[in-house]
């Protein structure tokens, strides 16, 4: 496989769809009924100028140089579901209520949507079967058709994506500045040694996060001394569910969906009750069996920070030592 860059760079490695109909007719209408569009604006981050990627693929390599019109593609798809989309230019810091970047490797592309002030991603699809867009067995002569084919479907499901989430966007970024707010009230409990009511806080701010998110991890970094040293709060029943049907689902699955779904369960364990540490630890068994290791050895990590003298706590280090050393 190819190495992962920034599609902006390898703009000439892929086709276009810039019909007025965008890809493959029309588009229906995204965002919220009645009004289109979602009621958020975003910037699409472009690279500097001249800026160009190596790929290797069929046993040689090409140099891809920025092509402006992959960016054109990208910000009508954005400005379709969007009340406003522009382009981040480079050094100009964004305004915007979301940044999108998108990423090519000869196997896919994917489109993510980050919240500027950390950079965390809050939506992200990938589209792309696992054939390259360089087809080895395909003419040269032929390979321009080709990209656009694969592009345009590509495109096409970017966008289908967006409308699927088109209500959930604005929540989730909501989600997010209230835990910005939490996360600040419940430094001030600390700090005043009212520990019992900064855990409180702390888990507010964490339940309303992705774990896989950077502010989770700033977090959840100064709330596990404090959950290891006073008393949990109950583990919710649905968390107890999903860690049960996580784990049934892992032992019955038959293929890398049902496995990934399975694991799905455990993560939604883990952000129902981020203070449970057997949630941790059986999300990172998953992940390691999914050879996801760096997550896994994130979630092992987590176990052992809220249960510090579990009686396998040294076994779990070994096992994170060897995570980081694959």
């Amino acid at each position: 496989m190819g190495r992962r860059t920034d599609l902006t760079l390898g703009a000439a490695a892929v086709g276009l769809c810039l019909g007025a109909a965008g890809c493959g007719g029309t588009r229906p209408a995204a965002g919220p009924a009645g009004s289109g569009k979602l009621p958020l604006s975003v910037a699409l981050a472009r690279p500097p100028a001249g800026a160009a990627a190596s790929l290797s693929f069929c046993g040689g390599s090409v140099v891809v140089p920025l092509d402006p019109e992959l960016h054109s593609a990208i910000l009508k798809l954005l400005r379709a579901d969007f009340q406003r989309a522009v382009i981040l230019e480079p050094g100009r810091a964004p305004t915007e209520d979301l940044v999108a970047t998108v990423a090519w490797s000869p196997e896919e592309l994917s489109l993510a949507l980050r919240e500027p002030a950390g950079d965390d991603v809050l939506f992200e699809t990938r589209a792309g079967d696992g054939a390259p867009f360089y087809p080895c067995e395909v003419p040269a002569a032929y390979w321009t058709f080709y990209r656009k084919t694969r592009q345009n479907a590509a495109l096409a499901e970017f966008s289908r994506r967006l409308r699927e989430v088109s209500l959930s966007l604005p929540r989730r970024l909501a989600a997010v500045a209230d835990a910005r707010t939490l996360f600040l009230e419940a430094q001030g409990r600390e700090k005043a040694g009212e520990i019992r009511t900064a855990r409180g806080v702390y888990e507010r701010t964490l339940v309303r996060l992705d774990p896989r998110m950077r502010l989770f991890a700033e977090v959840f970094a100064r709330y596990a001394p404090l959950a290891a040293k006073t008393k949990a709060p109950p583990i919710p029943e649905e968390a107890r569910q999903r860690l049960l049907a996580g784990q049934a689902g892992l032992k019955a699955a038959k293929d890398p969906a049902a496995a990934a779904a399975a694991r799905a369960d455990l993560e939604h364990a883990a952000r129902l009750a981020p203070w449970w540490p057997v949630a941790w630890l059986r999300l990172g068994d998953a992940q390691e069996e999914a050879e996801e290791l760096k997550a896994a050895a994130q979630s092992l990590r987590r176990y052992i920070r809220l249960d510090p003298k579990a009686e396998d706590a040294s076994s779990v280090a070994h096992r994170i030592r060897s995570l980081e050393a694959r």
